[in-house]
């Protein structure tokens, strides 16, 4: 019997041994990122269940006291969050301004404290005041519509205050609309009054120019200034020279009628005191700058 020849294995070449540890690297990566089924949770414990429960009415309450009030209801009724004392609040009361005004399914008017969806449309038409337009517009007629434009800014914040109070995430788009038209509005008559401040000034520099005789104001003088006509015209830039004269005029009239009554006053309370030292009347003088009952210092002012 021959015995088997003992042959030797041929070695693998470079090619076959790059593609075995490729292999064995893929392998490796499959068995790493095989997806496990994760644990179940621990279950609760008895004091996790009652704090659960707990912190579930909290916010269940809560959302109670902060519901949003409907369009036929009165909001303060519904979102009253203690309860009603049965104050009576005058009809007149700047605080209401704060709320829109609207009407109810009754007709009756209330104040509502947030638009409802319904009533949208009904404000989505308007838009943010233009600069030519309110060039066109006087020093009052500017001074007014700032003031409006305030309040309406006013009735917005409180809308979106009382939003973010009940719990809403983000404000309606109408809302978040009026107040960038608000907002425009006002920075445009601050653009306004600029323009009209320069305007003075550079109007002011030129008359210096042509007379030079005008002395130009120093730091001093414009710090500390001595006549009614500086103080209106360093107060408010943006008046026209004859309407700064008008105002000065009307204030140094009204500055002569107070000094006119303070020496009525203090004649008349020299009369009184001198009375009381002879005994001839009882009269209680009081000091100018305390507050008097109106009736009577009228009638003893009339008595000099």
């Amino acid at each position: 019997m021959l015995a088997p020849v003992l042959t030797a294995r041929p070695s693998p070449g470079p090619l076959l041994r790059g593609a075995r540890t490729a292999m064995t690297s893929l392998n490796q990566l499959d068995r790493a990122f095989t997806y496990k089924k994760p644990s179940p949770p621990p279950a609760p414990t008895a004091a996790e269940k009652a704090s659960l429960e707990l912190e579930s009415k909290r916010e269940e309450a809560l959302h109670r006291r902060t519901r949003l009030p409907t369009g036929g209801i009165d909001h303060r009724v519904a979102g009253a969050t203690r309860p009603h004392l049965g104050v009576k609040v005058k009809p007149d009361h700047g605080l209401w301004h704060f709320f829109r005004k609207g009407l109810n399914d009754t007709g009756d008017e209330v104040r509502s404290a947030v638009d409802v969806a319904s009533t949208f449309h009904e404000k989505s038409f308007g838009r943010a005041w233009r600069a030519e337009e309110l060039r066109r517009k006087s020093f009052k007629d500017l001074h007014t519509l700032w003031y409006v434009i305030a309040r309406e800014r006013n009735l917005l914040a409180t809308q979106a205050a009382e939003l973010h109070r009940a719990g809403g995430t983000t404000m309606p788009p109408m809302v978040r609309a009026r107040i960038d038209e608000c907002r425009k509005s006002h920075a445009r008559i601050k653009q306004i009054l600029n323009e009209r401040r320069l305007a003075y000034e550079g109007a002011a520099e030129i008359l210096r120019a042509e007379q030079p005789s005008i002395p130009a104001p120093s730091s001093a003088e414009l710090t500390t200034p001595t006549s009614t006509l500086e103080k209106i015209t360093l107060s408010s830039l943006a008046l026209r020279p004859d309407e700064a004269r008008a105002v000065a005029k009307r204030v140094e009239q009204a500055e002569k009628r107070v000094e006119a009554k303070k020496a009525r006053w203090s004649a008349a309370k020299k009369r009184a005191q001198r009375e009381k030292k002879e005994g001839k009347v009882e009269v209680q003088v009081m000091d100018a700058g305390t507050v008097a009952d109106r009736a009577g210092v009228e009638s003893l002012l009339g008595s000099s």
